[in-house]
This record gives structure tokens, sequence and C-alpha cells, in this order.
């Protein structure tokens, strides 16, 4: 376990280079220039010169990107054009409301998605089948920013029982952090939850055909049982690697619905640079991104060994 733990620790290493590669490259690529945006229209062609000397952006790509580099391995991500302080500091600022709304998405699409999944796979081609399936259906379908105006509509203006908008930070009051979470995280979990209930679905269906589930079923215990201990942990395993995958999706992709609920969080932090051309920002933050996802994959594998004992790492 620790060798193999080893080898997907350095694997990260190429992982990270390539993405740090493949986003410079994009975000240099992309039309537009920091320094005109900064000093906006009115600004001469020798002030904009002399602001891109100041940044470096006069400077060659590669040498950009090996200077860009020599610092990240230090984490040192740079200083942000437009904010004038450091990338960490940045995207540290804006980290709770992101990661809170992420984990909070995550238990609501793993709380519905999960028992959906194992209620339609024991009522198999019958009617709570049907109506779990269609409601994973309409889940996957309905777009997260449309359920989150309409949720906004719903409990936020006809019914102002939670907050449309905005964020309270956990230090000010925990609780309502919380209640400006609920509508946002709510509106991201329900298509994630759709996703995990067709594939614990799946993976329940596949365990239930196993010998062992009728050897269990033979021995008379009731059919609770046999599906709660013998079958949903061996279920687990495929499901497993889809909650990790809605993890990475939340984290990376709440920019939208950061922006509909006026939330500050790091993916509108994100869409504000793509905005404003802060190369600094953008790679800094898809940089974390990255990482995050090989990090929850590699959690999500060392837990397959957890969740079932026959799974060895050589």
């Amino acid at each position: 376990m620790l060798q193999y733990l080893s080898r997907r620790v350095l694997s990260l290493i190429p992982t990270l280079f390539v993405v740090a590669v493949v986003v410079f490259t994009l975000v240099h690529m992309t039309p537009g220039d920091p320094a005109a945006a900064m000093l906006g229209p009115e600004a001469t062609q020798e002030q904009i010169q002399k602001v891109r000397n100041d940044l470096g952006l006069n400077e060659p790509i590669p040498t950009q990107f090996v200077k860009w580099v020599g610092r990240a391995v230090t984490g040192n991500l740079g200083t942000s054009i437009f904010l004038s302080q450091p990338v960490t500091a940045a995207i540290g600022q804006r980290v709770e409301p992101t990661g809170l709304l992420t984990l909070l998405a995550t238990v609501i699409a793993v709380g519905l998605g999960v028992p959906a999944g194992v209620i339609a796979a024991s009522r198999h081609n019958q009617l709570g089948d049907r109506v779990m399936m269609i409601l994973a259906l309409l889940g996957l379908s309905v777009p997260s920013f449309w359920l989150g105006l309409n949720l906004i509509l719903l409990f936020g203006v006809r019914m102002p029982i939670l907050p449309a908008a905005g964020y309270t930070s956990l230090a000010e009051d925990p609780l309502d952090a919380l209640r400006h979470l609920i509508l946002p995280a709510f509106s991201l979990g329900f298509a994630q939850a759709g996703l995990i209930a067709r594939m614990a679905r799946s993976a329940m269906l596949d365990v239930m055909r196993q010998d062992y589930m009728r050897t269990a079923r033979a021995k008379g215990l009731a059919q609770r049982l046999v599906i709660y201990r013998h079958g949903l942990r061996n279920a687990l395993i495929p499901t497993l690697t889809v909650i990790g995958l809605t993890i990475s999706t939340l984290a990376g992709g709440a920019v939208v619905t950061e922006t509909v609920f006026n939330l500050p969080g790091a993916g509108r932090l994100l869409l504000q640079s793509v905005l404003r051309r802060d190369y600094p920002v953008i790679q800094g933050a898809v940089l974390c991104v990255a990482l995050l996802y090989a990090v929850v994959n590699l959690v999500v594998d060392l837990a397959y060994a957890w969740i079932d004992p026959r799974v060895r790492y050589a």
C-alpha cells in the first residue's frame, strides 16, 4: 500500500506539469491584453507598453513559463494583475464558500443518489424503480442554473424562508452561512444525485445477481438485511468512483451557481479573472483544480481497499 501511495503521489508531478503547460499556452493564446483591460479604452499605446513591460508580458512565452513554474514549485503562483495581491491569497480568501458549497452539495448528492439507486434496484421494473429513474433523469436534464433561479423565485421571493443571494462567513455566523448555501448546494447536488442514483442502481443490480446474494436469501435472511449487509458494500466501489468524480466536478464547476447566487467563491473569481485576462489567477486557479482532481482520485483509489478487502495494491 505504501509503495502504491508513493507511486501515485510521484505521478502527480508529470500530471500537474502537463496541466500547467496546456493552461499557460491556452491562456496566452486567448485574444485580449490584460494591460489594455487594466488601463481602459482611454490609455495610449505607450502607457500600455509600459504596463506590459512592468508585468513581464513582453518577454517570450517560454521565458514567462519557466519563471512561472519556478515560482509555482515554491508555492508562489504569482501576483494578480487586477487585485494586486498574491494569487494564493486571492484564492485562499474565496476557498471557504466554494469548499462549503462543494461539501454540502456532495452530501445532498450522495444522500439522495445512493438511497434512490438502492431502492430502484430492490424494486427492479416496479413502480418504485420507474419513479426513481424518472427523478434521476430529471436531475440530469435540468440545468443547475435554471434550477437555482427557480429555487430563488420559490424560496427566496414567493416564500422568503431562505436567503436568495450573498454569503456570511463561518466566523461571523455559522448557521447563517449554512442557510445561504442550502439553495445553491441543492441546485448543484440534485443533478449529481441523478448520476449517482443511476450508477448505484446499475451496481446493485449486478451484485444482486451474484451467487452469494442468492445464498443469503436462501438462508432465510430478510430482504433488507441481504441488500444492506451483503449487497450495498460490494456495490459501493463503482458508485464511489462516481462520487469522487462528483466532488471534483462540483468543486471545479460551481462558477455558474456562484454567479447566480452571488457567492464570493473561487469559481466566481476564476470567471472574473477570465473576463479581465488576469493570467496569474487563471493559471493558479486551474492548477489548484487539477491538483484537487488528482488528490480526490487518489483518495478514492485508497478507499477501495477499505470498502472491499479483496482489493490489494501491489
